[in-house]
């Protein structure tokens, strides 16, 4: 993912997500959104899928896991309860869905 641009990336998540779905969070969604962002990003770098430099590393992307690490993060950190987290983990799922969107336009991941 050599060439990432965090901002330009978040740009397009929150051009492509139906914010509507997540009104009752109001100007919060883009915190969450950005979280969801450094999360994955710490999940690719614990996981050995990119290196310290942002490049491919030997380490295999679990989606599904991935998506767990984020949302149970998400909750611990910002002690939500299970009505939140279920919301919060919608939010993960829109992010998921439009940050491969993303990758793939960009042609930072292979199709």
């Amino acid at each position: 993912m050599q060439g990432y641009d965090n901002e330009k990336a978040l740009a397009y998540i929150k051009k492509n997500i139906d914010t509507k779905s997540f009104s009752e969070l109001g100007p919060s969604i883009d915190g969450y959104l950005r979280q969801s962002q450094d999360l994955d990003l710490r999940y690719m770098r614990e996981n050995d899928v990119l290196d310290a430099d942002g490049f491919s590393g030997d380490g295999y992307y679990d989606e599904d896991e991935a998506f767990e690490y984020i949302v149970e993060e998400i909750v611990k950190l910002r002690g939500l309860d299970d009505e939140q987290a279920i919301l919060a983990a919608a939010i993960v799922d829109a992010y998921m869905a439009a940050q491969d969107a993303f990758l793939r336009k960009e042609g930072l991941v292979e199709t």
